[in-house]
C-alpha cells in the first residue's frame, strides 16, 4: 500500500493516463511501494519535480516499444504547441553573425550587403533552377544567414507529434543488454546545420525540464555541398555549448556524399531516426524515379519502427511530391505514415532577431504575416521489405 502523499500524488498521475493497463499498474505500484522509503529520505526529489520517468519503471517494460512509450508519456515537455518560433539560441546568433565578422548585420557596409542580395538573389531565381544551377558553394554563408534563422524550428513541429502520439526516440538501451546506446539519427541533406540545430534544441528542452532523465544521441550529417562543412561545424559547436548537462551527443563527421549513395552503402538497422529537410523538392531536381530505391534504403537502415521526417517547402509542387513519397511508402515500402500525409504547417518568425535584422537592411522581404510555410510527412517502418 502506497503511503507517502507524493508517491501517491505521481501514481495517481500514472493510472490517470494508463488505466486501461492493468498489468503496467500493478508494475508501477510495485516499483513505487519499493521506492517509499527512498523518497521519504530525500525530500529534494519533489522539490526537483521528479516523477514517474526518474524511477526505473520502464526497465520492467518487456520490449522497447512500451518502455519508449512509457517515456514518452511520462516526460514534461514544455516545448509550446504553438506556430511562434523562438530565438535563436545565442551562441548560434553569434557564430552566424561571425561568418561575416560583425557583431550585427548593420555594422555590414551597403557594398557587402549588396554583394549578398545579389548572391542569394540568384540562388532560387528560375534562371538558375531552369538551367540546374543551384550553386550553394558560391554562397554558402549568406544561404546560412538568410534561410537558417527562419527554418530553424520547422523540425519541432514533427517532433511535438512523435512525443504526443508516443513515438518520439527517447530510449536505446533496451535494444543493448550490455548497457546503454545512442539513438542514431541520420540526416541526409544537412547543409549549414539548419535542421540539426533545430533538433538539438528540441531533445534540449526535454533535457531540461526533465533533469533524471538521460539522453544519447548520435548523430551522423551527409551532405554533398563541401562548402557547407564548415559552417555546419561552426555552428553546431556553438549549439553544443548550450545543452545541458543530461543530454549527450556524439556528433560524427559531417559525410561529404551524395546522401542517396551514401544510405546505399549504410548497413541494416543502423539508424532510428532518419531526418531530411529541404532536399526532396524541385529545387534540388530529385527524380521521383529515384523514389522507390530511397524509400527501400530507408526501410532497410532503419530498425523496427523507426522513423523518416521529411520537410519541404510548402508550394504545390513539393507537395504533390510529398504525397508521392507518402503514397509509395505506404504501398510498397513497408512504412506506416502519420494522418495526414503531408501535413502543411507555419512558423511564426516575427520573435527571431536576425529575421527582424535581414528584413531591416534589405537582406530579404518579409515574409507575409512573418510566416513561413511548409510541409512534412513522417513515416513509421512497419516491416522489412525486399529490395
Amino acid at each position: 500500500m502506497l503511503t507517502d502523499e507524493y508517491v501517491k500524488r505521481v501514481y495517481a498521475q500514472v493510472e490517470k493516463r494508463d488505466g486501461d493497463q492493468p498489468e503496467f499498474l500493478q508494475a508501477v505500484r510495485e516499483v513505487f511501494e519499493s521506492l517509499e522509503p527512498v523518497v521519504e529520505k530525500h525530500p529534494e526529489y519533489e522539490k526537483a519535480g521528479v516523477e514517474g520517468y526518474s524511477c526505473p519503471v520502464y526497465r520492467r517494460c518487456t520490449t522497447w516499444r512500451k518502455a519508449n512509450r512509457f517515456l514518452n508519456k511520462a516526460v514534461s515537455c514544455p516545448v509550446p504547441e504553438t506556430e511562434t518560433a523562438p530565438d535563436l539560441p545565442l551562441p548560434v546568433e553569434k557564430a552566424l553573425l561571425r561568418l561575416f565578422s560583425v557583431q550585427q548585420l548593420k555594422e555590414l557596409d551597403a557594398n557587402r550587403l549588396k554583394k549578398i542580395r545579389q548572391k542569394t538573389g540568384y540562388l532560387f531565381s528560375k534562371e538558375a533552377i531552369a538551367a540546374k544551377a543551384v550553386d550553394y558553394a558560391a554562397c554558402a554563408p549568406e544561404y546560412a544567414l538568410i534561410y537558417l534563422p527562419v527554418n530553424l524550428h520547422k523540425v519541432w513541429q514533427p517532433l511535438i507529434e512523435l512525443l504526443r502520439d508516443e513515438m518520439l526516440p527517447l530510449l536505446d538501451e533496451f535494444k543493448y543488454p550490455d548497457g546503454a546506446h545512442p539513438i542514431r539519427i541520420l540526416e541526409m541533406g544537412a547543409g549549414p546545420g539548419t535542421a540539426t540545430i533545430g533538433l538539438l534544441s528540441f531533445y534540449a528542452k526535454i533535457a531540461e525540464a526533465n533533469p533524471s532523465l538521460e539522453i544519447h544521441l548520435e548523430y551522423l550529417p551527409v551532405e554533398y555541398e563541401r562548402a557547407f562543412r564548415p559552417i555546419f561545424e561552426a555552428l553546431t559547436a556553438a549549439m553544443l555549448s548550450t545543452l545541458p548537462a543530461n543530454l549527450h551527443i556524439c556528433m560524427k563527421p559531417m559525410q561529404i556524399s551524395d546522401a542517396f549513395a551514401f544510405l546505399h552503402t549504410c548497413q541494416a538497422d543502423s539508424f532510428d531516426l532518419i531526418l531530411e529537410s529541404n532536399m526532396l523538392n524541385h529545387n534540388e531536381h530529385v527524380e521521383s524515379r529515384l523514389l522507390n530505391g530511397l524509400l527501400h534504403d530507408m526501410n532497410r537502415t532503419l530498425v523496427y519502427s523507426g522513423k523518416v521526417i521529411a520537410i519541404e517547402p510548402a508550394d504545390k509542387e513539393t507537395a504533390d511530391f510529398l504525397d508521392q513519397l507518402a503514397g509509395l511508402a505506404e504501398k510498397s515500402c513497408g512504412f506506416g505514415v502519420m494522418e495526414p500525409k503531408s501535413e502543411s504547417a507555419a512558423c511564426d518568425v516575427s520573435g527571431i532577431r536576425l529575421y527582424q535584422e535581414a528584413v531591416a537592411c534589405g537582406l530579404r522581404h518579409p515574409l507575409d504575416k512573418d510566416r513561413h510555410w511548409f510541409r512534412y510527412t513522417v513515416l513509421t517502418k512497419k516491416q522489412e521489405v525486399s529490395p
